[in-house]
């Protein structure tokens, strides 16, 4: 068999993996996804509001896009210090709560 792009596995997952949504991308993980909805019901408890509107302050101040990038990070520390860094991050972004 002669190599070429169309016999190549890994050319075709490239290709698949090149038209998928960043944020689809960035959570292969199956635990990514509960990770950040225990983040934004920790802050929500936290700050005394909604979860929606935890939700809402989270990605409106680019809190859920830190969550999303700095995942490999977060999921490794404690709960209480990924919401003290989500609150600092959302106020340098313009946030007020915390």
């Amino acid at each position: 068999m002669q190599f070429s792009e169309e016999n190549n596995i890994f050319a075709a997952d490239k290709l698949k993996r090149q038209t998928v949504p960043k944020i689809v991308k960035d959570m292969r993980d199956k635990y990514q996804i509960p990770f950040i909805n225990a983040c934004i019901r920790a802050l929500a408890k936290r700050v005394g509001l909604p979860v929606k509107s935890a939700f809402q302050y989270l990605d409106r101040f680019k809190g859920m896009e830190f969550l999303v990038d700095f995942y490999p990070t977060l999921h490794l520390q404690s709960l209480d210090d990924t919401v003290d860094d989500l609150i600092v991050m959302c106020k340098k972004n313009g946030g007020a709560l915390g």
